[in-house]
């Protein structure tokens, strides 16, 4: 049974509570006193009233006969006459305690003092005199004593000894009334202020004197003094009122009552008890029904060998039968015709076992659990006492057990790919471990049948140990498990050839085992296998994209993206998923695939993936970024799509862009002075992708060798920031020659590396919005940024190809790809293929061209000339260009014959170049600056286009339409930089570049990220010994950690992918 909530009825002869004294007050003496006035004193508080005595309560209660459940209460003595009922669902309670005291009184705080009176002023004549004194402040009111409490009254109940039941309803209160609490005397006022002394004057005479010079002639002389009588002090601030000293008390409780319980025994003799009995569990055991050890659903929970105390004042019902059940749960249902009876008259103080066992079904799982959840239920197993005829539990036999459900056989994690490849046969494995005390199986003793069921719902795969009969799912059965031993289970699988890659099939495999009682199998475990159906890795050297994958990548984004560039761009694509491989590297050649596609794109989806069942990866963890930068310095265009630790990836970039770590043998140049550095370095002059470039340096005179090596460091930085601003480098000293036994403080010379990074053109991008689910096309967005993906010498080919002809529904790919720049595009068509040369270069690839276009050489633009120094001598004008790759890749893939022949034409190039135009404006230093040297450049070129591609009809449309879009860039760069005055140019040119996205996709909020962007504005720097060895550390824990991850997944596809036959 359980305890419901009771309603209570109340028979009350407590004591009424005292009134307490003044506890607020109306707050006249919160203000000052007037002028000069003292203030008043505070009152005193009242005196509070004590607490009255309770009166004592006399009742009989019975048993009604003919009303089950029904208990009676009849008064005695001043209550005679009067009768009460008290249901099942009520409680009656005798309240017998004494009134509170009241709380002593607070006294009122005493008035603050007026202010004293001012002094008076200084005159010609007379002193200023000093402010009066300050009023003294009120007395503080009196504060009372708190009032005692009451007493308390006596509570009789009287009942017959067949009736002994009924006390479970019925309670008492017999507790003295409190105390007052002691009240607070008054605060004394503060004295007044002292009055303002009187204030200064200061004047001034002029006074005359005539005097006679020797011819006779008399003059008058002027002057004039000055005079002044200082201020006077204040007055003394008046003195604060007394606080009262009387000591204040809290009130005395009242005198605690009783209560008295007068037995009437069937032999006519009396029995008298101060309180009723009371039955607490002091112990008992809790069982299985099949004693394995285990509490699993479906079985009985026994509980035995229970042990009852009477803690109470008088001996447990003679004559009422007193039953006990387990408690009921969540989780338990008690048999309730079950119950065991508890012996008669337990003495007070007594201990008694109760003779038997109780019995509670364990429910089964009634909510459908997780797929992947191992079953495990706390519960606490409590048991509940109730007489018979009340029907009504005794509310003090709490105590009980926690207990754990589970099952006896736990199944572990499969052991499975999330990604598999059609033609491979695949072995999934698990194991089964028995954690009871009794073997099990369909030949165990206990003779519970279990075995596990591997299915296929969407019919994906070929199941090898399969029947003819039931082809998508096979049954692998367990004969016997012995107590804590394991036994592994294995299955093959192909996927089907009938199935297109990048779906997704399930494999739901379960633990099934025999119901206790019923004996129908049941899952007690099971997992829901979500698979990726791939393709392999195949490399075809035509391809100009490489779309790397992996099993968390949805599959629409795949199928959408490899669409787009089959039939958009027409370009052969090859798939590389990591979930097949685990890592970059080709498994037949173990060299890094990437290298496969220098100057070429790798489009890296980049979302997080389950890495062979140790956790997420993000793609970039298993990519060296010393490799990494390499690639990208080789003309590989990264793109990665919609990460979702962009920090994660902001960390592993900045590796990437500004490398001080270096491979095992690298190659060494050296000069021999400081001037030759930079010309070393310099373009079409000297390249060295993978070299690093050493500085000889001697101590000074006056500086140590760290100090000399520091600032000759920092020279070199300079000069290259200035020098070559599109270029990245990371100068610091070299490692000292661990041969040369020296000491580091004494040695005389050491040398400066010069490593380079990344340059700015180098294409890093990083898209931020998602792709749409439930389409099968590509989004306008999404298309924007594969074609910005593309290599920027492809662009810009692609793009003149484009101009002469309509393309403003697509182009024929013939036309567009035509010319020996694109000669690589053209590799494998057939030029005979009629259907070939019907193939469309997608409309919006077209327009997205222009935007990509001037996106680089925009930022390539807002770059160079930014924070450059003026005058600019760094760089002549005439190797600008050449310092601009960009740009000048733009320019000299430009036809040198005349093929702009319409508005469309114009509107295409003048959008474009006028894009690049409008980015460099005419600042109030700008005559001798490099932004002058661009922008002469761009005006000189811009010019030698409209003559070498228009006829001379159109000129004058192209260079109006150029000026136009021009002055457009401008103004929206200067809206930008108004509305955020904060933000550099390269910033402001990025936003531009975003929203010209948002346009041409009508993505609202459309964003891209370059390496500017993502990690801000980094230049050539000169780092430390110590930041340079921290930069090595990070970069060895992130080689640590690939090489980890390689080996294991290597293990595992190796025991799981086309396994070997034992």
């Amino acid at each position: 049974m359980q305890a419901p909530q009771l309603e209570t009825v109340l028979l009350s002869a407590a004591g009424q509570p005292g009134i307490p004294g003044t506890q607020w007050w109306s707050g006249n003496n919160n203000f000052e006193a007037p002028p000069g006035v003292s203030g008043r004193p505070g009152q005193n508080a009242s005196v509070p009233s004590p607490g009255t005595s309770a009166h004592d309560l006399r009742v009989r209660l019975s048993y009604a006969q003919d009303r089950p459940g029904l208990v009676q209460l009849f008064g005695e003595g001043p209550l005679t006459g009067k009768r009460w009922e008290i249901s099942r669902a009520q409680n009656g309670l005798l309240d017998c305690r004494g009134g509170d005291g009241g709380d002593g009184g607070k006294g009122e705080n005493g008035q603050c003092g007026g202010q004293g009176s001012s002094g008076r002023g200084a005159t010609r004549y007379s002193d200023a005199t000093c402010g009066g004194p300050g009023a003294p402040g009120g007395d503080g009111g009196s504060g009372t004593s708190g009032a005692d409490g009451g007493d308390a009254g006596n509570a009789y109940v009287t009942v017959a000894e067949d009736d002994l039941d009924t006390l479970v309803a019925l309670e008492w209160m017999t507790a003295g009334g409190r105390g007052g609490a002691s009240g607070v005397h008054g605060e004394p006022g503060a004295g007044g202020r002292g009055g303002l002394g009187g204030s200064g004057c200061s004047w001034t005479e002029t006074h005359s004197h005539t005097m006679t010079d020797s011819n006779g002639h008399s003059h008058t002389e002027y002057y004039t003094t000055h005079h002044s009588r200082p201020g006077a002090p204040p007055g003394p601030d008046g003195p604060s009122g007394m606080r009262p000293f009387g000591p204040l008390y809290g009130g005395r409780a009242g005198r605690n009552g009783r209560g008295e319980i007068r037995v009437l025994r069937n032999d006519l003799t009396e029995g008298t008890y101060s309180s009723r009995y009371q039955l607490v569990v002091k112990d008992f055991d809790v069982i299985d029904e099949n004693m394995d050890g285990i509490n699993e659903p479906g079985e009985f929970l026994l509980v035995q060998n229970i042990q009852i105390e009477n803690i109470g004042a008088m001996p447990s019902p003679k004559g009422n039968i007193l039953k006990i059940l387990i408690r009921p749960t969540p989780w338990l249902e008690p048999v309730s015709s079950e119950p065991l009876e508890l012996p008669r008259e337990i003495a007070p103080g007594a201990i008694v076992r109760v003779p038997g066992v109780l019995r509670a079904l364990i429910k089964n799982e009634s909510v459908p659990r997780a797929p992947g959840t191992t079953f495990h239920a706390q519960d606490t197993v409590a048991l509940v006492a109730y007489f018979e005829r009340l029907q009504r539990s005794l509310p003090e036999f709490a105590g009980g057990i926690e207990v754990a459900y589970q099952y006896p056989l736990v199944m572990s994690v499969p052991k499975y790919l999330d990604c598999v490849a059609k033609g491979d046969l695949v072995q999934f494995s698990w194991m089964i471990k028995n954690i009871s005390t009794k073997a099990y199986g369909g030949e165990s003793a206990v003779c519970r049948p279990c075995y596990t069921h591997m299915s296929d719902p969407c019919g994906v795969f070929d199941l090898k140990y399969a029947t003819k009969d039931s082809p998508h799912e096979t049954i692998d059965r367990i004969d016997v498990l012995d107590v804590g031993s394991e036994v592994p289970i294995t299955e093959d699988f192909q996927v089907s050839q009938s199935v297109p890659v990048f779906t997704t099939g399930y494999i739901v495999v379960s633990l099934m085992l025999s119901d206790p009682h019923t004996g129908a199998p049941r899952p007690i475990t099971s997992f829901n296998l979500s698979i990726q159906i791939s393709s392999s890795y195949s490399y075809n050297p035509l391809s100009q994209f490489l779309l790397v994958i992996n099993g968390s990548t949805p599959n629409a984004a795949i199928l959408q993206t490899m669409d787009f560039i089959k039939n958009g761009l027409n370009l052969p694509t090859d798939i590389l998923n990591l979930s097949l491989i685990g890592s970059f590297k080709d498994p037949k050649t173990e060299h890094n695939v990437l290298w496969n596609y220098l100057g070429k794109s790798v489009v890296i989806f980049a979302n997080p993936m389950n890495y062979f069942q140790t956790g997420l990866r993000d793609v970039w963890d298993l990519l060296d970024p010393w490799e990494a930068c390499m690639l990208a310095k080789r003309g590989t265009n990264f793109l990665f799509v919609r990460p979702a630790n962009v920090n994660e990836l902001k960390a592993w970039a900045s590796q990437m862009t500004a490398p001080a770590f270096v491979p095992q043998s690298p190659s060494a140049e050296s000069v021999t002075k400081l001037s030759d550095v930079v010309p070393r370095l310099k373009p079409y002059k000297y390249e060295m992708p993978d070299c690093i470039l050493t500085l000889p340096v001697k101590k000074a005179i006056f500086r140590s060798l760290d100090r000399t090596m520091e600032c000759r460091a920092k020279t070199i930085t300079k000069q290259l920031n200035r020098r070559l601003p599109l270029r990245r480098f990371v100068v610091g000293p070299c490692d000292p020659d661990p041969t040369d036994e020296t000491p580091i403080s004494k040695r005389k010379s050491g040398a400066i590396a010069v490593v380079e990074g990344l340059p700015y053109w180098t294409k890093f991008a990083v898209t931020l919005q998602p792709h749409a689910d439930g389409l099968t096309s590509l989004t306008d967005y999404n298309i924007a940024m594969i074609v910005h993906s593309l290599p920027f010498t492809d662009q810009c080919a692609v793009f003149w190809n484009l101009l002469g002809y309509d393309h403003s529904s697509g182009m024929s790919v013939g036309l567009a790809y035509r010319g020996a720049a694109l000669s690589h595009f053209q590799a494998g068509r057939d030029p005979n293929n009629v259907l070939e040369k019907e193939f469309l270069l997608h409309r919006k690839a077209c327009e997205a061209l222009s935007w990509s276009i001037a996106t680089h050489v925009t930022s390539e633009l807002s770059h160079f000339c930014l924070d450059s120094p003026w005058p600019d001598s760094s760089i002549p004008k005439s190797s600008v260009l050449f310092e601009l790759p960009f740009l000048r890749q733009f320019i000299e893939s430009a036809p040198s014959a005349p093929i702009i022949t319409s508005d469309f034409d114009i509107s295409s190039l003048a959008i474009l170049f006028g894009a690049i135009l409008g980015t460099h404006t005419k600042g109030l230093l700008s005559l001798g600056g490099r932004n002058s040297k661009v922008r002469s450049i761009l005006q000189h070129h811009s010019n030698q286009l409209s003559k070498t591609l228009c006829a001379p009809d159109a000129r004058k449309k192209l260079r109006k339409a150029l000026r136009a879009s021009a002055t457009a860039t401008k103004k929206r760069l200067a809206q930008a930089k108004k509305a955020q005055p904060q933000l550099q140019r390269t910033e402001c040119v990025h936003r531009l570049n975003c929203q010209r996205l948002e346009e041409l996709t009508l993505t609202p909020g459309a964003s891209f990220l370059d390496l500017s962007a993502l990690l801000g504005v980094q230049r050539s720097v000169c780092s430390s010994s110590a930041e340079l060895a921290e930069r090595r550390r990070v970069r060895a824990q992130c080689v640590l950690r690939m090489e980890r991850d390689e080996a294991w997944s290597k293990q595992m596809l190796s025991d799981m992918v086309n396994p070997k036959e034992e």
